[in-house]
């Protein structure tokens, strides 16, 4: 798991990787990728992200990627690339997700990148852009077939800027008597007791978390 600035919302995106796994995949063993990802450290499991990899749902060992929101899968892109057959437990292919300005997400392998260049087996337009900061590389395996997964020459290119800024507050609307919808300047991620403070008219802070404000 990496940690990682937010990419400017109207820039390219760019990661490629190397991958050898020295076992034949399967749905107990497999891996996968994901890209601006939001990780649950205690469920272990992605709420949020753009998955590449084999096997994240099924068992057909074909290169596929998902879109993962609210901890739930969607596949958005199928390629014909069988990963057991094609790639096999000695090769180390080359994976290149390139994620266009007008929302294209391309990808391009290649089984052995000093022989040939990638060539691209799939695209798709994902729903919409991640709001995750985490580069998740995620590994299933079964009883005595772990330490059989390599992954090299990871990169990661776009426009990555440090959010020093908080979210401004743009509008709030009286929904009810028991509630209020606050509107921020941007999506507040990550979020959690504390991430932000709201303030009563008398200067009390009161207490916030992440999709639910206490007033």
């Amino acid at each position: 798991l990496l940690n990682h600035h937010r990419p400017g919302d109207w820039d390219s995106l760019v990661c490629s990787f190397r991958i050898r796994h020295s076992y034949a995949p399967s749905s107990a063993n497999n891996w996968q990728l994901a890209l601006l990802a939001k990780f649950h450290t205690e469920h272990l499991e992605l709420e949020e992200g753009i998955v590449v990899g084999v096997n994240y749902t099924g068992s057909d060992d074909r290169i596929r990627i998902w879109q993962i929101q609210g901890g739930q899968s969607t596949e958005i892109c199928h390629t014909s690339v069988n990963y057991q057959e094609e790639v096999g437990t000695e090769a180390a292919p080359l994976f290149r997700l390139v994620w266009q300005k007008d929302g294209l997400l391309s990808l391009y392998y290649t089984k052995d990148p000093y022989l040939e260049i990638p060539v691209k087996i799939g695209s798709c337009r994902p729903a919409h852009v991640p709001g995750g900061r985490q580069l998740v590389l995620r590994y299933e395996y079964s009883s005595a077939r772990d330490r059989m997964l390599w992954l090299d020459e990871l990169i990661l290119e776009g426009n990555f800027s440090r959010d020093s800024l908080p979210p401004r507050l743009r509008s709030l609307k009286v929904k009810d008597e028991h509630s209020l919808e606050l509107a921020f300047s941007e999506a507040v991620v990550n979020a959690g007791d504390g991430t932000f403070l709201l303030g009563d008219i008398k200067g009390r802070v009161v207490r916030s978390g992440g999709e639910e404000v206490v007033l």
